[in-house]
């Protein structure tokens, strides 16, 4: 749905739906010569995608508060009005289609930037798992991002015995502060 590079001097609002949005697509507007509008609203779906992009020299004009999802994004006074406005959305393959539909539905002309794509494994890597005995490993935190039927299908058999306790992302973000 992106319409052309010739239309990105037309966005009037670009959102950043994660940090990787931030890094990846910030990256390929510079491989190919181009910037966000100076005039565009810059929106990023939390203070961890807002970190990336002014590291990245960008200005942030809103980031939601307390949450961070599509939903926090849409709640922002700059999605209200948005009939006729040119709204960028900057996001991974198979994210959330759900703030693009809704800002349809408000009759913004929306356009995506796809700039990364998740991919799941297919197995993970067994030397990585070996060390998980319960007098080796009390706990670990893996920095991978996999959907909960990966998660459930690759890593959780393999890792179970070891731990007293095995938590997806979901469960680890109700514990603790995820910054987006």
């Amino acid at each position: 749905r992106v319409r052309s590079l010739e239309t990105l001097n037309e966005t009037d609002v670009a959102i950043f739906a994660s940090p990787n949005a931030a890094t990846y697509g910030l990256a390929l507007l510079e491989r190919w010569g181009r910037e966000l509008p100076k005039r565009a609203r810059v929106l990023a779906v939390g203070p961890g995608t807002a970190r990336q992009l002014h590291a990245r020299g960008v200005s942030v004009s809103t980031v939601p508060q307390g949450k961070y999802d599509s939903e926090a994004l849409l709640a922002l006074p700059d999605l209200q009005d948005v009939s006729g406005r040119s709204v960028l959305i900057i996001r991974g393959q198979a994210g959330r289609e759900m703030l693009a539909e809704e800002l349809d539905r408000r009759q913004a002309v929306v356009s995506h930037l796809v700039c990364y794509r998740r991919v799941a494994l297919d197995d993970p890597d067994p030397g990585v798992l070996a060390g998980q005995g319960a007098n080796q490993v009390r706990g670990a935190i893996a920095g991978i991002v996999i959907d909960d039927q990966d998660f459930e299908r690759m890593i959780r058999p393999q890792v179970q015995q070891g731990f007293d306790h095995l938590a997806d992302g979901t469960t680890l973000i109700e514990c603790g502060q995820h910054d987006g």
